[in-house]
């Protein structure tokens, strides 16, 4: 073989710009979105909300708040439902809890109700589905739920993530009975569910971001100050992207020059 570059040394070249290419995986938006939102309150230890929703394997959010008790774990039809996080905020005082379920189908009409396990005659509940989240595994493992509680104040807790493009959720309730509840800091409403009595009202809302956050303060007001609160700050992650490794764009142009060029000159290697 005569002078030049040595064909294992080509073919080395030509093996790591492909390696480059398809390690190089873009960037992608969050596939999580909400699917369906109902709610529901009542005054007879029962509360239900009908969820209809569009996407199978939804993970639903069920949020419940229970003036002065502990609320059981909503029930439905076709969904099983698992503690997420609780939230005592005081004797005689709204008490919250997440609970969250899988919806391998899609859901249409689904009755969730939600009772009270002590006296109390207020209960709420908020459900939602999101769809896009991974059913084995839906939550941000960094964020496990945050729970803050205050006598005054704007109701707030602060999150922290460990990846991006999560879907964040602030679960809120209050003795304030104000029907003018609604998100700060760019998050979106949900719903705002005030008891008929106005004695209590709930809040739900939620943001999708795009980078891992650091302290994450999740706020939710009333329209009037709030005197007894809670407030559960929780994210589920968007899975990973999947499927077969694609070229970076920008080694496209490199690849198609250099590849018919590689091949000609370990011919002419081989000849000599």
């Amino acid at each position: 073989m005569g002078n030049g570059v040595p064909v294992s040394a080509l073919s080395f070249s030509l093996l790591a710009l492909i390696l480059i290419g398809s390690s190089a995986t873009p960037a992608h938006a969050s596939s999580l979105a909400i699917d369906g939102k109902a709610n529901g309150q009542g005054l007879s230890l029962s509360a239900s909300a009908t969820l209809t929703t569009t996407s199978p394997n939804d993970i639903i959010i069920a949020y419940v708040a229970a003036a002065g008790s502990y609320p059981n774990v909503p029930t439905s039809s076709h969904l099983t439902f698992s503690l997420r996080q609780y939230l005592h905020t005081g004797t005689g005082n709204p008490n919250v809890a997440e609970y969250f379920a899988v919806a391998h189908s899609v859901l249409s009409s689904e009755v969730i109700t939600a009772t009270d396990v002590g006296s109390s005659n207020e209960i709420q509940i908020v459900v939602f589905g999101v769809s896009g989240a991974s059913t084995s595994s839906p939550f941000d493992p960094g964020a496990l739920p945050k729970t803050a509680t205050g006598t005054t104040g704007i109701p707030s807790a602060t999150i922290s993530t460990s990846f991006a493009n999560d879907l964040i959720i602030g679960l809120e309730g209050d003795d304030s009975g104000a029907s003018g509840g609604g998100p700060l800091g760019g998050f979106t409403l949900i719903a705002n569910v005030v008891a008929s009595d106005t004695a209590d009202s709930m809040g739900a809302e939620y943001k999708i971001v795009a980078a891992t956050q650091t302290n994450l303060s999740v706020q939710y007001t009333d329209s009037t100050v709030a005197q007894n609160w809670g407030m559960i700050a929780d994210a589920l992650q968007d899975p990973p992207a999947t499927g077969v490794p694609q070229f970076s764009m920008g080694l496209l142009p490199i690849l198609a020059l250099a590849l018919p060029a590689l091949l000609l000159l370990r011919a002419r290697l081989y000849r000599t």
